[in-house]
């Protein structure tokens, strides 16, 4: 991190707790006594919003003098690996919804039943009316069975909302599926009746205004907007028996269905012709999807070298060269959008494998490695031990490992349970089982590799745990023997023993120019110019970098300050009304706040991490189903999150850390605390295999939480669990926050049996990776002495 990225953690830090230590600092920032020189001048000397207390402790200047907590009672238990039992119920404040008015992506969709005029020129009224209605029947359990929102009836038309009031993932190719069995319906409706009635549809996907319309007492929910006018004109172009959607429903579905363009349409209330597609039916290579992450919207700006260099590594490694690249940049800069780009360029054959790093798990020993293990052996969460193994076994043998000694291995690494008289335990040294198992993780990357070329990918290194870095110095130590396209990520300030390996390519990404960022707001509006003085703001807030400019351009768009005046936007107005945030938090605050309930759903997903999954959010936030689903849509709609895998089984990806560290940021200090509360009681008491093989999750929720009693507690129980595997640098950065947090605890018997436990569990990690000579070993015997 930068020196500015610290300092405004610090700052935030400090807002929260009141009172932090220099030495947490320095632990929890890896920093040393010139950085923490460099904080204190300028949180205490130039903006004058802390105190120094005895060369210890910065002190927020309005905090209390003495710490608030509660005394512990003396009589605390000193159970080396304690049980900490879970906090008290937490009030719910779940966010209610509103149908006040909201802006939503929504997919329209307008089916008109043909022949209707006719048969009312020949037919009795209520015969007519009696037809309409069986028709109805036919078509209403349709619309159903694909969550469907009927807007109105309109004689012999219906209107159907996909997106509200509840969005879906896949709302544009439900509609479609929508139409086309409601074609097929009403064909068989016709042939047990036999009549000549057809049905004929518009569909259009876009931004509309949704809530109630109307006055006084005659209110109702609907929507309105252009994407609801070009979906009704494209029905009226529709011929008997035709799907025409827009392009935006195009873009949305290609590969589901076959489609054929149609010549541009001259529709009313439209100055320029419309391109439309007539939807043929279902693809032929169509299959149920099992979600993909959505990819990035805006075209790749000003990376035309950096592109040309990773492609020539690549080419390397086709011909058997490995290859390791780090690339390095500020939040925001434009690293994933990068690494997309590299992902399309590369063969589909490849074999392709990533993973992230995450800020709850950096001492989380091999998180990342264990996470993509638990996705190549195809794990699910309700798996039992007995399918895990199956699994594992099929998967080794792919990678032709010896069953017998990899599999106790990689279960003790995957947590689950073996029976002994399958696979006797192993009788190793948790030094020996740990180099073991980081070997045979080594063996199956380089099996595959053997296969063909492979792209690994690893993101997010600032957040790296030890054990994984001693796994990637393996891998980039044995780079140049294999065929592995290895890419890392980082941000400023990552430091590792192969930084300077001669073979690694390190690329700095700068932030763009002005040119660049030119280009970039066009590639975001679709190619439409924006005003000269709108462009020269956007130029100077976002400093050249990509994401600030993708999100405020999108802010600009959404503000309603500008008129579309087809192949360029207008301002409405003077420049000064146009309310263009002067920072990214404010940009992006500004999109959560328009989320509605959304956004305490996206604060309560950013309290979980930097990605959640369903289930824990939805036990966390006490929110229904619909409610909940309509939140998440919202965000998804909102390119706030990635979604990925069918509901329920769905995980949520903020789009940047940038995005959940607004999200959470703007939470209050006490709903914040309340959060993390709520968030480990769940852990405990629903994720019982989370606290069991995670107890530093607990640990940091605990922390944030305000809870330092129960957080003393749970990383002392991580801190022996890696002590057990053999995990040291991750048992002594358990541990020390362990310390930290217990220091500041009441002086009883209870508190110092517990810090007793914590200094002799922490001697034995230190000998190991210091030596027993070191004056860090000493220290800790020394206190516990």
């Amino acid at each position: 991190m930068t020196f500015d990225e610290v300092l405004t953690q610090v700052v935030d830090l400090l807002r929260r707790e009141g009172r932090v230590s220099y030495r947490a600092l320095r632990i929890k920032f890896n920093l040393d006594d010139n950085y923490i020189d460099a904080l204190k001048d300028e949180i205490i000397g130039a903006k004058r919003l802390a105190r120094d207390e005895d060369n210890r402790i910065l002190v927020r200047i309005d905090a209390p003098l003495t710490d608030p907590s509660p005394p512990r009672p003396d009589n605390q238990p000193s159970d080396p690996i304690p049980a900490p039992p879970p906090p008290p119920p937490v009030a719910s404040d779940s966010p209610l919804v509103s149908h006040s008015g909201e802006r939503r992506h929504v997919t329209v969709l307008f089916a008109d039943i043909s022949g209707f005029t006719a048969l009312s020129e020949i037919m009795d009224p209520e015969a007519v009316r009696d037809l309409m209605n069986a028709c109805f029947a036919r078509l209403v359990p349709v619309v159903e069975k694909y969550s469907g929102t009927i807007d109105k009836f309109i004689g012999d038309e219906i209107m159907v909302l996909f997106g509200a009031p509840i969005a879906h993932e896949n709302d544009a190719e439900r509609a479609i599926r929508t139409s086309l069995e409601m074609i097929e319906a009403l064909t068989d409706f016709d042939s047990k009746k036999g009549i000549n009635l057809g049905l004929h549809c518009g569909i259009n996907t876009g931004f509309v205004v949704a809530g109630e319309i109307g006055s006084g007492t005659r209110q109702n929910y609907s929507v309105m907007g252009d994407a609801v006018n070009l979906a009704a004109r494209l029905r009226e172009v529709a011929k008997q028996g035709e799907i025409l959607i827009g392009p935006m429903t195009h873009r949305l579905t290609q590969g589901l269905f076959t489609c054929e363009p149609t010549e541009p349409l001259c529709v009313k209330g439209k100055a320029e012709s419309v391109c439309a597609y007539r939807v043929l039916g279902l693809h032929e290579n169509t299959q149920d999807r099992h979600g993909t992450r959505r990819g990035f919207e805006t075209p790749l700006i000003g990376r035309e070298n950096e592109i040309a260099l990773l492609l020539q590594r690549w080419g390397r490694v086709k011909n058997g060269e490995g290859q390791v690249v780090l690339l390095s940049g500020e939040g925001g800069v434009g690293k994933s959008r990068l690494l997309q780009a590299i992902r399309e360029y590369v063969e589909k054959d490849t074999t392709r494998l990533e993973c992230r790093c995450s800020p709850y798990h950096m001492n989380s020993a091999l998180y990342p490695v264990v996470d993509l293990l638990e996705y190549v052996m195809g794990f699910a969460r309700k798996d039992s031990p007995d399918l895990k193994l199956q699994k594992l076994e099929a998967t080794l043998r792919q990678y032709h490992l010896c069953l017998e000694e990899t599999v106790p291995l990689f279960a003790e690494l995957l947590s689950f349970p073996l029976s002994a008289d399958r696979y006797p335990p192993l009788t190793l040294t948790p030094q020996i089982q740990r180099q073991k198992s980081l070997q045979a993780v080594l063996s199956m990357l380089l099996e595959l590799a053997s296969q063909k070329p492979m792209l690994f990918i690893v993101e997010d290194l600032h957040w790296i745990d030890p054990s994984t870095i001693e796994l990637l110095t393996s891998i980039v130590k044995h780079g140049p023997t294999a065929c592995i396209y290895t890419l890392f990520t980082c941000r400023p300030g990552f430091v590792s023993t192969w930084m300077d390996y001669p073979d690694l390519t390190r690329i700095t990404l700068p932030r763009l120019p002005a040119s660049d960022v030119e280009s970039l707001i066009k590639g975001v509006t679709g190619g439409k110019s924006f005003p000269p003085e709108v462009v020269k703001q956007i130029v100077s807030k976002t400093d050249g970098v990509p994401l600030f400019v993708e999100e405020l351009t999108k802010m600009v768009l959404e503000s309603g300050k500008l008129r579309d005046q087809g192949d360029r936007y207008e301002l409405v107005g003077k420049l000064h009304s146009l309310a263009i945030p002067d920072t990214l938090q404010a940009s992006l605050m500004a999109r959560l706040d328009r989320l509605g309930e959304g956004k305490a759903v996206a604060q309560m997903g950013a309290t979980i991490g930097r990605q959640f999954s369903y289930d824990l959010l939805h036990a966390v936030s006490d929110l229904d189903d619909k409610t909940l689903n309509n939140a998440l849509g919202r965000l998804v709609d909102a390119q706030l999150l990635f979604c990925q895998g069918l509901h329920p089984n769905t995980t949520y990806t903020f789009k940047h850390a940038l995005i959940q560290d607004v999200a959470y940021q703007s939470l209050l200090r006490r709903t914040r605390n309340l959060y993390h509360q709520r968030i480990a009681r769940v852990l405990i008491e629903q994720f019982p295999e989370v606290a069991e093989n995670q107890p530093e999750r607990l640990a940091q929720h605990f922390s944030e939480g305000g809870q330092p009693s129960e957080a003393v507690d749970w990383w002392t129980r991580a801190g022996l669990r890696a002590l057990k595997k053999s995990a040291n640098a991750e048992a002594i950065q358990h541990f020390e926050m362990a310390l930290h947090l217990i220091a500041d605890l009441p002086d009883n018997p209870g508190n110092r049996s517990r810090e007793l436990t914590i200094q002799m569990s922490l001697g034995p990690a230190l000998c190991a990776t210091k030596g027993y000579a070191a004056p860090e070993v000493e220290q800790a015997f020394g206190r516990a002495n």
